[in-house]
């Protein structure tokens, strides 16, 4: 049998060229929508995670609103150390006392 050779014209890189300024003319629009709307997407879901998800999580300590003898509310929190365990110090403090 003889050796077949698929060797590329000169005219065969003009005509892939010619195919892909075609498909390009007919599906410019829907490809940048698609790619477009990826981008939007992981986009928003980066900013989901990121500022909604992720501070939800995290634990705020240990809170308590009680009410003083005037009728005011105080909400007292108190905040584990982020420093290490030798300090023994825990944040105990008033937020939006009246």
């Amino acid at each position: 049998m003889a050796d077949k050779r698929y060797g590329q014209d000169a005219d065969s890189g003009e005509v892939i060229i010619a195919k892909a300024k075609d498909f390009w003319e007919r599906y410019s629009r829907p490809v940048t929508i698609i790619c477009t709307l990826i981008i939007v997407l992981a986009g928003g879901w980066f900013i989901y995670k990121s500022f909604f998800k992720n501070p939800k999580e995290e634990g705020f300590g240990k809170h308590a609103i009680i009410e003083d003898p005037d009728g005011h509310l105080i909400s007292i929190v108190k905040l584990k150390s982020t420093q290490s365990e030798e300090d023994g110090f825990d944040f105990l403090g008033l937020v939006g006392a009246e």
